[in-house]
């Protein structure tokens, strides 16, 4: 296979997904395997990271958006989540690993507190209502004040909602207005849509407010509630209460 035609088979992935799972079945049976490794690293090219010429984010700052409503939510899971991803994003050892992908030789996090999302919950979540709530955000104003170019907006959905990867709207509409914080709290494109009963966690893609070339790219993230379901299904990669 030539140079160009191997460029032309490149799909990043931006999507998490449980381990030996449909939808990682799915996504990985889509992607080449780069043949170039680093320095060191064994003969496994499925683990290793390509840059792509993306956009990246030397100082990262991120904060989550629960969707519907508290009253779908625990607020010991919210606290926990927040808790976690923080101690996560500003862990030294992984940090370490990620450096050396920066000419700078540094990185940073900083966790700005979590709002939670007027409900009701929705029942299922596509890529487009996603987008199309980070559009109304943006046009209400409730994302101002952040540097688009190293804020990254996490959306994290409720226990029941099911993510899928479609483009296109369900036609349901997710509540763009930010509820009041609770007393104590601190606060991708793709073709096939797989979804969160076959082992979808979540993707991450961006957003463009306008056409022009000043108009701000906002960044986003969503991620399901990792759960067993009444049925016995499993929703997202796997259950966050089991070790």
């Amino acid at each position: 296979m030539t140079a160009e035609k191997a460029k032309q088979y490149v799909r990043p992935l931006r999507v998490f997904v449980g381990h030996g799972t449909k939808a990682e079945k799915g996504f990985h049976a889509r992607m080449s395997m780069p043949e170039v490794l680093a320095p060191g690293v064994p003969a496994t090219p499925a683990h290793d990271l390509v840059y792509h010429g993306g956009h990246t984010i030397t100082d990262l700052v991120f904060t989550n958006f629960y969707v519907g409503g508290a009253a779908a939510w625990n607020a010991s899971d919210m606290q926990n989540i927040d808790k976690a991803l923080a101690a996560a994003m500003s862990d030294a050892d992984l940090n370490n690993v990620m450096v050396q992908y920066y000419p700078g030789g540094k990185i940073t996090s900083t966790f700005r507190p979590s709002q939670t999302l007027a409900g009701p919950p929705p029942k299922v979540v596509s890529q487009g209502d996603v987008e199309n709530l980070v559009k109304r955000l943006f046009a209400a104003g409730s994302l101002n004040g952040s540097d688009f170019t190293s804020t990254v907006f996490n959306f994290m959905l409720p226990s029941g909602t099911i993510l899928n990867t479609d483009t296109a709207p369900t036609g349901g509409t997710i509540s763009a207005q930010a509820e009041k914080p609770l007393a104590g709290k601190k606060g991708v494109p793709v073709e096939e849509a797989e979804d969160s009963t076959q082992g979808l966690g979540g993707y991450h893609g961006s957003v463009r407010t306008g056409t022009g070339p000043g108009d701000p790219i906002i960044y986003y993230a969503t991620g399901v509630y990792s759960e067993t379901l009444a049925d016995g299904s499993r929703c997202g990669g796997r259950d966050p209460r089991r070790q």
